[in-house]
């Protein structure tokens, strides 16, 4: 399992980093007549910055090789992904078309990888989780010459 913990720490270095950045230096203007609208995007500049911040204490967590730092990542992941698909949805219904599916198609990474650190946090100590979730092959029988 630290093979997986430490395979989290880029990516979650990456995605806090650019969540502060957006959230902070680059917050979205509601500019609607629909005060939902609005507030959706409020809390998108809110979730971007705690998002960030959620994210940057998993890379940090991840990299001293924590034990726990995959649920961390699990459940930060998931907070991150469950809010951003909300947010992409009012968009969406709101006629934000390219917006509401750029942040919709983030929401489904977020939510992917929360699924991979779950199932990566609850394999047994020693088992290989890196690969996509599939199952391995299973072993073959020796062919038999006289047949």
């Amino acid at each position: 399992m630290r093979q997986d913990t430490h395979q989290i720490v880029f990516p979650a270095l990456i995605a806090g980093a650019l969540m502060l950045v957006i959230g902070v230096w680059f917050p979205r203007m509601g500019a609607s007549d629909s005060d939902f609208y609005n507030k959706s995007v409020e809390a998108f500049n809110w979730m971007m910055r705690i998002g960030g911040v959620a994210m940057l204490i998993v890379a940090a967590l991840a990299w001293t090789g924590w034990s726990g730092a995959l649920l961390a990542d699990a459940i930060a992941s998931g907070v991150v992904g469950l809010a951003l698909g909300i947010e992409a949805l009012i968009w969406l219904s709101q006629g934000d078309i390219p917006n509401g599916v750029l942040v919709l198609i983030f929401a489904l990474m977020f939510l992917n990888s929360a699924r991979h650190s779950w199932l990566a946090s609850q394999a047994p100590a020693g088992e290989d989780t890196s690969t996509s979730g599939s199952p391995a092959d299973p072993p073959r029988e020796p062919e038999d010459e006289d047949r």
